[in-house]
């Protein structure tokens, strides 16, 4: 294993970048921000696309054919890794399956990271031609990453009867998200305080998916029921969602760096009534909880995994009065919310610091740590 792990090797990083900055963008940024500190040897394909792309199917699958064949030319230095952010619908997968036929004629190793909870319905959807030879080309892998531990039952029996009639596969792993440095250094000096008359931040991409519509809905039940909530919503608005809000809410637009920092440390509650289809371990709410925010979430994808009663509420995501009721619930208590904001502040950077991140990842792809 030392040997494995001190060895050079070279990484071949598929995976999505900002823009647009989303959870597997950001993830991706930590990667190849720590490769370049370290001075590892990578190659980066981006498969980044807009949040409203409207591509036709066949478009897709032509920018597909160009990024594998931009991977096929490239010649590594040294023993090379494909780290691959696996595809979670089918046009997706049939894009992989390009990515691993380059990296089986070229013989590198393979490690695949999903960065969400919709992997296997999208495989279950991609036709089964193609479906077999993915899963034959992907069963070579040494590693697939799941975020969260109930997220690993989507490899359950996946590759039963694939080449050579095993039940075996490549090995499961979990490694959870991070946030990314500068927030949880300015973390670690001071966070959210509390507040008689509570903001409620929602950051996130302002699709109706992530529940960006109950909680403009759960805001004009806070107007009309006269209650002391305020709300703040910030990100990419694809739908116009923003433009129609009640007087206790308003749009911060996109935020990043220190603007999304002071935005979360300004408000007492962080939301995020989450029904997102492929919903994973969301890095929104990772940021919340090192900045000291309690959580109201939905058991979506592998939320569950991440909140719960000691660091927030689990709701169902279409109800703005539970949403409501959540918030009440985590604010009323100035004494039970600081110590549920310092547990979380805690929590958050012993468990999801990017050091902790990038030591198991590091390790998964067979480099010493980077610490």
């Amino acid at each position: 294993m030392s040997d494995r792990r001190t060895a050079r090797k070279s990484i071949v990083a598929v995976i999505s970048t900002p823009p647009p900055i989303t959870g597997q963008a950001t993830a991706g940024r930590i990667l190849t921000n720590a490769l370049a500190a370290q001075r590892i040897e990578h190659h980066v394909v981006s498969t980044a696309s807009s949040i409203d792309d409207q591509t036709s199917s066949a478009r897709k699958a032509l920018r597909s054919v160009r990024q594998a064949a931009r991977l096929a030319r490239l010649r590594p230095s040294t023993p090379t890794v494909l780290y691959l952010q696996l595809g979670q619908g089918p046009s997706s997968i049939i894009r992989d399956t390009a990515f691993l036929t380059v990296a089986a004629t070229r013989r590198w190793s393979v490690v695949g990271h999903v960065h969400g909870g919709g992997w296997r319905t999208g495989l279950d959807a991609t036709p089964a031609p193609v479906r077999s030879t993915y899963l034959r080309l992907l069963k070579r892998a040494e590693v697939l990453i799941a975020l969260t531990p109930r997220l690993t039952a989507m490899f359950d029996g996946v590759f039963d009867g694939e080449t050579g009639g095993a039940s075996t596969g490549p090995r499961i792993e979990v490694i959870g998200n991070s946030v990314e440095e500068d927030l949880a250094t300015r973390a670690l000096a001071g966070g959210a305080s509390w507040s008689a008359e509570p903001t409620v931040a929602f950051v996130s991409n302002l699709m109706p998916e992530k529940g960006v519509d109950v909680v403009i809905e759960a805001a004009r039940l806070a107007h009309d029921q006269g209650r002391a909530f305020r709300f703040v919503l910030a990100g990419h608005d694809p739908h116009g969602r923003a433009t129609s809000l009640p007087p206790n809410a308003r749009w911060a637009g996109v935020v990043a760096d220190d603007a999304k920092f002071e935005l979360l440390a300004s408000a007492q509650v962080f939301v995020l009534p989450t029904s997102y289809r492929v919903e994973g371990e969301p890095i929104s709410i990772l940021e919340a909880l090192h900045v000291g925010l309690p959580v109201v979430s939905s058991d979506q994808g592998g939320v569950a995994d991440i909140v719960d009663e000691t660091n927030g509420r689990l709701i169902n995501p279409i109800d703005a009065e539970a949403l409501l009721d959540a918030i009440d619930a985590l604010t009323s208590d100035r004494s039970r919310w600081e110590a549920m904001s310092a547990n979380n502040r805690r929590q958050a950077a012993e468990c999801h610091s990017p050091n902790r991140h990038l030591e198991q990842l590091f390790a998964t792809l067979g480099f010493q740590n980077p610490t």
